[in-house]
């Protein structure tokens, strides 16, 4: 009986420490998610989506993970300041949702704008690391 309970203290101490290595590798990933776009990182950028990201823009506009990168990269949009707060993270298995409110300061086409958003993140786990393969906002 004894053995058992160890067994079981054991495995329950081992899948608390997978979800708090998950959770703050998902934070992690949204961080860089946060510095690829300021910084128009297409390298940083590339690594951290999922081959079939579905990327929502609050206007309505969608697109996959080549346009996406691309329009950041090459398109008028550049971001002074993206601040996150109210963060959440859910995480079931190999998928983690995030939601947040994302408010930014940036430059569009040369004029200066502020932006307020409601955002989810999906993440989805590959090996050991966390792709973006969703990501859908709402203005405020």
């Amino acid at each position: 009986m004894k053995k058992v309970l160890i067994f079981l203290f054991s495995v329950m101490l081992t899948m608390q420490v997978s979800a708090q290595a998950d959770l703050a590798a998902v934070n992690a990933a949204t961080e860089s998610l946060r510095k690829g776009l300021m910084e128009k990182n297409k390298t940083l950028l590339d690594h951290i989506t999922h081959p079939s990201l579905s990327y929502g823009h609050s206007s309505g506009l969608i697109e996959d993970k080549a346009t996406f990168i691309n329009a950041l990269i090459t398109g008028p949009v550049s971001f002074a300041a993206i601040d996150i707060s109210g963060q959440t993270v859910k995480i079931e298995g190999d998928v983690a949702i995030v939601r947040h409110l994302w408010t930014a300061k940036l430059m569009d086409n040369g004029n200066p704008r502020d932006l307020k958003l409601s955002v989810i993140l999906v993440w989805k786990k590959d090996k050991k690391d966390w792709k973006l393969l969703a990501r859908q906002a709402v203005k405020m």
